[in-house]
């Protein structure tokens, strides 16, 4: 990943999005959160919250619906951000 991007900015190109997925021990049944995602669009809708109230609204909803996993999972993810991005910044300084 560090040599591409070397290579597009390179180019001159502009920002790259790195994908990195939550840890399979961490990730939740996607049928468990695909329905309880959906329900909490639906309660939002139903309650007209839109803009910037909605990921506060959405994230608590998951929270309770998921009782905290969601939580913990984003957590998982968020940690395992860093820890690719850490390791990417590592081998882009070492490419010099």
């Amino acid at each position: 990943a560090a040599r591409i991007l070397v290579a597009h900015w390179a180019m001159g190109r502009g920002g790259v999005l790195i994908a990195n997925p939550c840890p399979p021990e961490a990730a939740l049944e996607p049928e468990f959160i695909e329905a309880a995602i959906t329900q909490a669009l639906a309660d939002a809708e139903a309650q007209r919250i839109v803009g910037k109230p909605l990921t506060p609204f959405l994230l608590a909803h998951l929270a309770r619906a998921t009782q905290g996993r969601s939580v913990a999972t984003n957590r998982a993810l968020a940690l395992n951000n860093a820890r690719v991005g850490a390791q990417l910044a590592k081998a882009l300084a070492l490419l010099g």
